[in-house]
């Protein structure tokens, strides 16, 4: 979405020693990267928010498939399908020069790339309008854990974050939805519409990501033990304890005596056995020393 028009030069760092040619680089290369249009606020605004709109048509189409609605997933395939189109029509393209020099060897080419990737807009129903792609995404890693017979550890999705949709993605998923819709194949076509929300990108803002994912997963160990799961306890312990020393390394450590000593906590509790009462009451007072940090 955002305009680029700059000029990069990149040097390789390799010097190749000869007579006359002391310090020279071996390689050069250089690319310009130019729109060939650039978008108004009010265009970048607009495609923002078509992209939102498509990922709501795009959760109707799936619920109305629950329902065995058939034609109004066909009309919200559709409707999602047309604004797709018109984003990928208004998507500004750039021009790409590239070239690359080696002693006598001489390389250039010319090209066209259009970037696929559409900032959502950032307004009061965000987070409805990402729910479902939030639903899908645990969805979607849920399956993957159960075909590789490993428990499910939360990977955190932060309220501070900007999403983004990727057009061709969306396009692919919405053609194959309704060529699947025509052929009266529901379950393909909801498939094809879960890929788009799962190919959703999310880009966290938020510094202490590792804080936040060491705090949930703690919450889904001890959900995991009031359903004596066991194996899924100490895995989200685990995640929780190298979230720790993520947060660690890359905070200022104004807790770093505390973080030490909670990680040492979560390892041995992960190593111990399960007891219902007791590691629910342990895991609980460690979650409440987290969220002291983060006030």
């Amino acid at each position: 979405m955002r305009s680029m028009k700059y000029t990069a030069l990149l040097t390789a760092t390799t010097i190749l020693i000869t007579p006359g040619a002391l310090g020279q680089p071996r390689i050069t290369s250089k690319v310009n990267i130019s729109p060939e249009v650039k978008l108004t606020d009010q265009e970048k605004e607009s495609i923002s928010l078509s992209a939102g709109q498509i990922l709501i048509h795009v959760n109707k189409a799936r619920q109305a498939l629950k329902t065995k609605e058939m034609g109004r997933a066909k009309e919200q395939v559709e409707k999602a399908l047309t604004l797709a189109n018109i984003i990928k029509t208004a998507l500004p393209t750039f021009d790409v020069e590239t070239e690359v020099t080696a002693g006598k060897l001489h390389y250039e080419d010319n090209d066209k790339l259009q970037p696929s990737l559409v900032t959502l807009h950032e307004e009061l129903n965000a987070v409805a309008l990402l729910e479902p792609v939030r639903i899908s995404k645990k969805e979607a890693d849920q399956a993957e854990a159960a075909s590789q017979h490993r428990p499910v550890a939360a990977n955190v999705e932060v309220r501070e974050s900007r999403a983004q949709l990727d057009i061709n993605l969306a396009l692919a998923g919405l053609g194959k939805a309704k060529q699947a819709l025509a052929d009266n194949k529901a379950d393909e076509a909801d498939r094809a519409l879960a890929i788009i929300q799962t190919g959703v990108v999310f880009e966290y803002i938020v510094a202490d990501l590792p804080l936040e994912r060491a705090s949930t997963n703690l919450l889904i160990a001890r959900e995991a033990i009031k359903q004596h799961n066991e194996e899924e306890a100490k895995a989200a312990l685990r995640v929780a304890s190298d979230s720790l020393s993520e947060y660690a390394a890359n905070a200022e450590a104004p807790h770093s005596k505390e973080v030490s000593d909670l990680k040492n906590e979560l390892q041995s509790l992960a190593s111990g056995t399960m007891d219902n009462t007791s590691a629910q009451e342990a895991i609980t007072k460690c979650w409440q020393k987290m969220a002291t940090w983060s006030e």
